[in-house]
């Protein structure tokens, strides 16, 4: 979602970070998740 040098330049700071629109939306979307939700990666088989 961000690269390093904009966490670094522009989302320094907790606030402005929660504040950014896309993170707003993952905020909403994971605060509705119960305390046992826990999504794993799925990883690709190496044959």
């Amino acid at each position: 979602m961000f690269t390093e040098k904009e966490l670094k330049e522009e989302y320094h700071t907790v606030e402005k970070l929660i504040n950014h629109e896309e993170m707003e939306k993952f905020i909403k979307w994971v605060s509705k998740k119960g305390s046992d939700f826990y999504r794993r990666n799925k990883r690709k088989k190496n044959i």
